[in-house]
């Protein structure tokens, strides 16, 4: 007799000495780290496993099961353990895959919530069900819970191996070091007190009889969670009494795994008024039982089991001789049916045996009133106009669920099971109230991170537009690419965006912005597929903050006007049009000092414009709104210590890498490389190990603001690194001394062209912002790899051109500036 303990297989009476240890097990257990994001990773892989066959496990599956059986047991296994099915049965239970993280829930208070296990979970399966024992486990582990299943002693090996062959896939050992599997017999009452003894959570499956029993052993203070037996039924509305489709479909759940489920109908509630029309009802119907039956080999029944059969039948047939009542049966006595013109609902002794009885609408509720505590499915059969009516009808009386006829024992991802969801079950609501985080959205931000480190080939732009989208999850396309190469599109399905609209809106509280107090106005692009101005929309309506959105409109008056009308104290857009509109209304914002805050994208905001704005108009606070890619996401924000272009990382979405320019090794600390990222929520396309096309480096030095989050400077983009007559040059130098030496604050543009065979630069400087006459001279005094070029070497010209803003080439629908533009 095999036992699991933590990991260790133990045979025998080995187990009792181990029960005297087992609140010390216990403890040790709940000290083990097991991330939801490895957990589900492990149980994908698994799930391949089992769904490519595992004969091994298959061949442990004694008793009764047909090997079609064997196979459907094995599928659903399969099937439930991928990561996809899991995600959504996560966020449809539980709200959030952010599980045990406090994470804010109110703007006016400093409230946080969130999901935290029972703690140890005791789970009591009924004997040979070793689908159910498993799945079991992997639930109480999805919810963060030490798990101790009981077995019987007749249950076979399947689920400790099974449980085997899962941490197989345990790199960490931490999955198997909360999970034990006992055989203990339900008469070893001691044992099991020993077992209850340490459990925050009993799972019960059973009848009332075994419920009533474990629930003695059950302390006081211990959730108490029953999965106790169900009752489900058939309906039939008077206007579909001959609706032959539904009826054939209703008579194949009758038969269907012989009834065995809890919501395989036992009765056939039937809207008659006498019982000659019940009775047609019957006739017909058994013609559609005949039917189904033939198609499925009547099982071979134990003596108890026929014994109860024969018994109901013949007390009926006795019955029948003065009261309504007939017994409707197959000549091999392979099904029947139990006809009553009693209201209420039957207990069948199964294997095809239905209840056939009548129901009034106007009664409903108090016909099935006294097994209100049982009600499960119900199979409804009814006419389009009586659905609405007899749905509402039921679900008063107590039902759980409605299915059309023929779908009763079907499922969906993340349904309930008996009116609850499992998950919340096995778990605790927490909350905190914490005085000081105005800008906290999450406390995990200050805890540290530890990421698995990501493996594989890097990938660039061309990897990831090369791939295929997963067509049932690609929903919603932004355009992609633009200044980093050609347009394309970037595929999220919903859940990507609202993921990761709800981390930029975490960022943007880090940032300045204060829900309860601002007003924004959002000035992003819109229009061509760009994905600035719909993004921040949703962003800020995650906020519940006050919202105009404007849009970048082009009547710079009247959007000014708005903005000084309405109070509206807090911006958001590119700084290229942010810089127009203030621009165009100086004397308006200089005299009404509205705005308060900038929050920018898309584009550098250089020191001469930041001191500009706050220096002229009384701007307090201007910080990136946040640093991403149409691709990628959200990247990182920033917080009120952090300075120029330092960002703290996104979290709970990417892991960072930071590796060297000329090859795919880490760069040294503090050393200038390519900033790498790779998603942890993604689930329309693979986001692995993708290089953005930024530059930047790690920030080692730990912030003010308490967060322990990666944080990181960006130093420009590939793209800024350029090759023109030989040598290498980087549009930030050009623009540091553009704005160091100048004073200039406004945009500018290289451009490189080729004639005759030698390369051009051209430098191109909005002429709106020049305060004082520019020459190439300078740029050649203090870059002297461009002198060395141009007068030494003589293998690159060099200009320094003014023209209107309009004339800078820009990205289409991003309306973003080209920094870099190169025409050869």
């Amino acid at each position: 007799m095999k036992h699991l303990w933590f990991g260790e297989i133990l045979e025998g009476n080995e187990i009792d000495s181990r029960l005297e240890s087992i609140y010390a097990e216990a403890s040790k257990a709940l000290e083990v780290d097991l991330k939801l994001d490895y957990l589900l990773n492990v149980l994908d892989q698994f799930a391949n496993e089992m769904q490519n066959g595992c004969e091994r496990l298959s061949s442990l599956l004694t008793g009764e099961f047909s090997e079609a059986e064997k196979n459907e047991i094995m599928t659903e296994i399969a099937k439930f353990c991928r990561k996809d099915h899991l995600v959504k049965k996560i966020k449809r239970e539980l709200g959030t895959e952010d599980l045990n993280d406090l994470s804010r829930v109110d703007f006016e208070r400093n409230i946080f919530e969130s999901w935290a296990p029972l703690g140890v979970l005791a789970h009591i399966t009924p004997g040979n069900s070793p689908g159910l024992s498993f799945l079991a486990i992997i639930e109480g582990l999805i919810a963060g819970n030490v798990n101790i299943l009981k077995l019987s002693s007749r249950d076979s090996d399947f689920t400790i191996e099974a449980l085997r062959e899962l941490f197989k896939h345990d790199r960490s050992q931490s999955i198997q070091k909360k999970i034990a599997v006992l055989r203990i017999s339900s008469k070893e009452r001691d044992k099991l007190a020993r077992v209850m003894s340490v459990a925050s959570g009993v799972s019960a499956w059973g009848g009332e009889e075994a419920i009533a029993g474990l629930r003695e052993l059950t302390l006081p203070t211990t959730r108490f969670i029953p999965w106790g037996h169900k009752i489900s039924f058939g309906m039939v509305s008077k206007e579909a009494l001959a609706d032959a489709n539904k009826l054939k479909n209703l008579a194949e759940d009758c038969v269907f795994m012989e009834q065995q489920a809890c919501s395989s109908p036992q009765s056939i509630l039937v809207e008659v008024e006498s019982f000659d029309e019940l009775l047609n009802f019957a006739e017909n119907f058994s013609k559609y039982v005949a039917e189904a039956s033939a198609k499925i080999p009547f099982p071979e029944l134990s003596i108890q089991e026929q014994a109860e059969i024969t018994n109901t039948v013949e007390v009926i047939r006795l019955e029948s001789v003065n009261q309504e009542k007939k017994v409707i049966q197959a000549s091999d006595k392979s099904w029947r049916l139990l006809v009553e013109n009693t209201p209420g609902l039957g207990l069948s002794p199964l294997f095809r045996t239905v209840w056939i009885k009548p129901f009034s609408r106007k009664n409903l509720v108090q016909e099935l009133l006294p097994l209100r505590g049982y009600l499960q499915t119900c199979g409804l059969v009814a006419t389009r106009n009586e659905i609405g009516e007899l749905a509402t009808k039921l679900t008063k009386a107590g039902i759980l669920r409605i299915t059309p006829p023929g779908e009763m024992l079907g499922s969906y991802d993340g349904e309930p099971h008996d009116g609850v969801y499992a998950l919340s079950r096995f778990m605790n609501r927490v909350r905190a109230e914490i005085k000081g985080l105005e800008d906290i959205w999450r406390l995990s931000a200050l805890c540290e991170v530890q990421d698995e480190k990501p493996t594989g080939e890097i990938m660039g732009k061309p990897e990831f537009q090369a791939q295929t989208p997963d067509p049932k999850k690609a929903k919603l396309f932004f355009r992609s690419g633009g200044s980093s190469g050609e347009p394309a599109l970037s595929p999220f399905s919903y859940d990507d965006y609202h993921t990761q609209m709800q981390a930029a809106a975490e960022g943007l509280l880090a940032a300045g912005l204060e829900p309860s107090k601002d007003k924004v106005m959002n000035l992003f692009f819109a229009g061509g597929l760009y994905g600035g101005f719909p993004s921040f929309f949703t962003i800020l309506e995650k906020l519940q903050v006050i919202h105009f959105p404007m849009a970048a409109h082009e009547d710079l008056q009247f959007v000014g006007k708005t903005i000084s009308k309405n109070n509206v104290n807090v911006l958001m857009g590119m700084p290229s049009y942010l810089i127009q509109l203030f621009k165009a209304n100086e004397e308006l914002f200089k005299t009404s000092k509205t705005v308060e805050k900038v929050f920018f994208g898309g584009e550098h905001f250089s020191e001469k414009q930041r001191e500009w704005l706050k220096n002229e108009f009384g701007v307090k606070v201007i910080r990136s709104a946040s640093y991403g890619s149409v691709d990628a996401g959200p990247l990182g924000f920033q917080c009120e210590y952090t300075e120029g272009s330092v960002h703290h990382l996104n979290h709970n979405l990417h892991t960072l890498e930071v590796l060297k320019l000329d090859s795919d090794k880490p760069a040294d600390s503090g050393e200038t490389g390519r900033l790498v990222f790779t998603s942890k929520k993604r689930d329309s396309i693979r986001i692995n190990r993708y290089d953005v096309g930024d530059l930047g480096r790690l920030i080692e030095e730990p912030c003010q603001c308490g967060r322990k989050i990666p944080t990181f400077e960006l130093l420009g983009r590939h793209g800024d690194i350029f090759r023109a007559g030989g040598t290498f040059f980087n549009y930030n130098r050009f623009s540091k001394i553009l704005i160091d030496k100048t004073g200039f604050d406004g945009e500018s543009q290289l451009v490189i062209s080729q004639k005759g065979g030698k390369d051009k630069l051209e430098l191109r400087i909005d002429e709106k912002f020049i305060h004082e006459p520019i020459s190439e001279d300078l740029f050649m005094k203090e870059y002297m790899d461009l002198q060395e070029c141009v007068i030494d070497e003589k293998c690159l010209d060099f200009e320094v051109v003014q023209v209107s803003g309009e004339e800078l080439l820009r990205t289409p629908g991003s309306g973003k500036l080209k920094r870099v533009v190169d025409q050869r």
